[in-house]
């Protein structure tokens, strides 16, 4: 599960929800660590635009998951 929220609150009253569900069987991190390269070399995110812009790392790859064409 990803939330995207404005504080660990709307994170927290996911989480809560989602273990109430039948299917939940148990909770384990998947992305433990950033490795910020590996992000930036697979959504093609250059040195020169981190530097040009005050937006995270994360809103950058959103923009480009949003621009991705998806076969329809």
């Amino acid at each position: 599960m990803l939330v995207d929220g404005d504080s660990d609150e709307d994170e927290a009253a996911a989480l809560e929800a989602v273990e109430t569900l039948d299917a939940f069987v148990d909770r384990e991190p998947t992305l433990e660590t950033q490795d910020v390269e590996t992000l930036c070399d697979f959504f093609d995110v250059p040195d020169a635009e981190r530097e040009a812009t005050d937006a995270p790392l994360s809103a950058l790859v959103r923009e480009r998951v949003a621009l991705l064409e998806v076969e329809k």
